[in-house]
């Protein structure tokens, strides 16, 4: 359970936070998007409180990468994918070099017909991420993203991490990989008995 959060997350900033298993790590991150809603309190994305807003909306603004990447992977091939939705969002002529531009960036432009179930492991991560990040969201959430990466995977994370955050993403992302936090958060939190604590 939660208790007293308060953290805020700004325009180009990476926070990391850590905790052991069952720390409410994911719990945190599914609050973002308004997947699971405060009993206390309120979320605010872009200043906006997201309490009456539909997650579909909210999803618009706060890209989740789940644990699991086959909890978000359902198309026939990974172009699909990544551009399931965009059009929706920005057009079909913008969804389409978006699409192209996310697999690009974690190198899966090379897989753009593969089915994602037959991909490896760590392709199915990074698959994840980009449909993600196609979407340009004002807040990036990952978790546990570098589970099953390879250095050449992790080296492709960083990079798009730090890309978004340079465009302007605030990127929260929950992890046990303390030294990839380390070297990518400009903060670096703790999940304690519920609470959010300096690491």
């Amino acid at each position: 359970m939660l208790r007293g959060i308060e953290l805020a997350v700004h325009p180009g900033e990476i926070v990391a936070v850590t905790g052991p298993n069952g720390a409410g790590k994911s719990t945190l991150l599914r609050h973002f998007n308004g997947l699971l809603r405060p009993t206390a309190g309120s979320v605010h994305v872009r200043g906006a409180d997201i309490s009456g807003t539909p997650v579909g909306r909210t999803a618009a603004s706060v890209g989740l990468l789940f644990q699991q990447p086959r909890d978000q992977l359902f198309e026939r091939s990974a172009l699909r994918e990544v551009g399931f939705g965009l059009d929706h969002l920005v057009g079909a002529a913008q969804a389409a070099h978006r699409a192209a531009a996310a697999l690009e960036s974690v190198g899966l432009a090379g897989a753009a017909n593969e089915h994602p179930a037959e991909l490896p492991a760590s392709a199915r991560r990074l698959l994840a991420l980009a449909t993600v990040l196609a979407r340009k969201p004002a807040v990036l959430a990952l978790d546990e993203p570098t589970v099953a990466l390879d250095g050449d995977g992790l080296a492709l994370l960083d990079a798009a991490v730090r890309r978004a955050a340079a465009e302007g993403a605030a990127v929260v992302l929950v992890t046990h990989d303390l030294g990839y936090a380390r070297s990518a958060a400009h903060r670096f939190l703790a999940l304690d008995s519920g609470r959010l604590v300096p690491a």
